[in-house]
C-alpha cells in the first residue's frame, strides 16, 4: 500500500504537501499539523526554530548543525533534533496518512521561514519526486 507513487496538487504554484510533525520523546504534545515544500535545491529539512518550543525542544539544547544561508541573505545558526515527520493524503485530511511516519534530524533554523523545507541529504534520500505537468500536480514513492 505505502509503495506506490501518492500524486499531490501543486499548491501556490510549488510542490506544497500538509504533514504532521512532532518530537518523538513528547508524548504529551500534539503533532503540528503545517506545510512543507518539497525543495530540491535546500541541501537539508530545515524547519523554522518557532516550532521547537511549540514540541518541546529547546533550540540552542540540539546538536549544532552548522550556519545556513539562502535566498534570503544572511547566515544563520541551526541546531538538529529528532524528528517525526507523517506525510498526509493529497486531500489535505488530517486523518489519512499517505506514508509511514519517520524519523530525521531535522535541522531547526534561526529564521522565520513561510514552509518547512524538505532537502536532499535526508527528505529526497527517501522519498523520489517526479514533477508531472507544467506545476500542475507532482508525485512522491518512497525509495525502498
Amino acid at each position: 500500500m505505502f509503495s506506490k507513487p501518492v500524486i499531490y496538487p501543486f499548491s501556490e504554484e510549488r510542490p506544497i504537501v500538509w504533514i504532521l510533525l512532532e518530537n518523538p520523546q513528547s508524548a504529551g504534545i500534539h503533532p503540528l499539523r503545517l506545510k512543507a515544500l518539497v525543495d530540491s535545491g535546500a541541501s537539508r529539512t530545515l524547519i523554522p526554530y518557532t516550532y521547537c518550543t511549540r514540541l518541546g525542544y529547546d533550540f540552542e539544547k540540539g546538536q549544532y548543525a552548522g550556519n545556513a544561508s539562502g535566498v534570503g541573505g544572511g547566515v544563520v545558526r541551526t541546531f538538529s533534533h529528532t524528528t517525526r515527520i507523517t506525510l498526509l493524503d493529497a486531500q489535505n485530511t488530517a486523518d489519512i496518512v499517505a506514508f509511514p511516519s519517520f524519523e530525521l534530524q531535522a535541522s531547526y533554523i534561526e529564521q522565520n521561514l513561510p514552509f518547512i523545507l524538505f532537502g536532499q541529504r535526508d527528505f529526497l534520500k527517501r522519498f523520489r519526486y517526479t514533477q508531472h505537468g507544467q506545476n500542475e500536480w507532482f508525485s512522491l514513492e518512497p525509495i525502498q
